[in-house]
């Protein structure tokens, strides 16, 4: 790739949807209770199938563009590509390892919902707080 005023552009453009992939990701995790391995487990299975289609239906959004005769159209192209590969291996490979290992604790409120449901079973209801603030329990 050459960098010119196009490919500056469309990078600029591709860092926003890299970023876009990771902090899903993220945000939900911050949003569970529990370990860390429970809370990358929940949080994937919440958001992970969202932001997997988030990024083929980008990729498959860009895929004409590859047999463009334009200059512009087949930068985009390689440009959207790369950020869709190199985005979701980021936000669904390397990011929930990190996590897993050393992800910081969850937010308070998170955390302060978090109650044991039964002493025997030692099963716990796990709250989360959704986006506009609300609280919804999840049984585990």
């Amino acid at each position: 790739l050459v960098i010119d005023s196009v490919s500056v552009i469309q990078t600029v453009i591709a860092i926003g949807l890299c970023v876009d992939y990771a902090a899903h990701v993220g945000h939900c995790f911050m949003t569970k209770a529990g370990t860390k391995e429970e809370r990358i487990t929940a949080c994937l299975a919440d958001v992970g199938a969202a932001v997997l289609n988030g990024g083929v239906s980008t990729f498959l959004a860009v895929l004409l563009l590859s047999q463009s005769q334009s200059y512009v159209f087949r930068v985009l192209f390689q440009q959207f590509f790369l950020t869709v590969v190199l985005g979701l291996g980021h936000g669904m490979i390397l990011l929930p390892v990190l996590l897993a290992t050393v992800g910081p604790q969850c937010y308070a409120s998170a955390e302060k919902h978090a109650v044991p449901q039964s002493e025997k079973g030692g099963d716990v209801e796990v709250a989360e707080v959704g986006v506009n603030g609300n609280l919804q329990v999840l049984t585990g």
